[in-house]
């Protein structure tokens, strides 16, 4: 790297050749292009980039549920994101090729126990009944006024081509009345769009919990997660 004191070109920036130009602090930087990066074809490097993405997916997806967001942020350092925290936390649990069935929308630890009655999950809707949460899970009704579900379905093994080979559709049901000692159903009908790319694949897993909420949306408690 070289810094140039006095030039009769004026300011240079930018690159000529293999030569950049940079200004800092109103003096002239030359240094030199960096090699172009090249992503490494042996297996364990795809493997890595294919893992790395498909973490990146499942991250996004939960992430986009406003009711897990908040989630997160109240379970992640304020010094990460909550997308860089479902990320951290939903890495073990991905490989190159697929998401596992032990993936996480919701932190592992301090989720309250549901027991589900029904669960119906199909390209047009999402349907899941739940028995009294009770009164020993820790929610307060006064302040978690609001009950949701959010979903995550992975769809795995495309039936055309030219699609990835897995893609993720988030959803969330409407919020519900907190109630404790009664039986729960919540119910979500999926767009046309989220229909038809889940007819596009051969396999469904789907991954979803409770959240309870306060008048403005905030997270409080969250259940146990629970695929099917």
């Amino acid at each position: 790297m070289g810094i140039l004191k006095k030039s009769v070109l004026g300011k240079p920036t930018g690159a000529v050749g293999d030569i950049l130009f940079r200004l800092k602090d109103g003096r002239t930087i030359i240094g030199t292009r960096p090699v172009s990066y090249m992503p490494g074809k042996d297996q364990k490097s795809i493997d890595r980039r294919h893992r790395f993405g498909n973490t990146a997916r499942f991250s996004k997806a939960v992430n986009s549920i406003p009711a897990l967001k908040s989630v997160w942020d109240n379970a992640t350092p304020n010094s990460i994101s909550p997308y860089n925290g479902i990320f951290k936390a939903s890495y073990p649990y991905v490989t190159p090729t697929d998401i596992s069935d032990t993936a996480k929308v919701v932190p592992l630890l301090f989720g309250f126990d549901i027991t589900t009655t029904s669960v119906v999950i199909n390209e047009t809707s999402v349907t899941v009944a739940i028995s009294a949460i009770g009164n020993n899970a820790g929610i307060d009704p006064l302040i978690e006024t609001g009950i949701q579900l959010a979903v995550v379905i992975k769809c795995k093994d495309a039936t055309v081509e030219e699609l990835p080979s897995l893609m993720l559709i988030p959803l969330k049901s409407a919020v519900l009345p907190t109630n404790l000692s009664g039986a729960l159903s919540f119910s979500i009908t999926l767009s046309d769009q989220d229909s038809e790319l889940y007819t596009l694949f051969t396999t469904h897993k789907s991954y979803f919990a409770l959240v309870t909420l306060t008048d403005d949306g905030k997270a409080v408690h969250y259940s146990v997660n629970l695929t099917n």
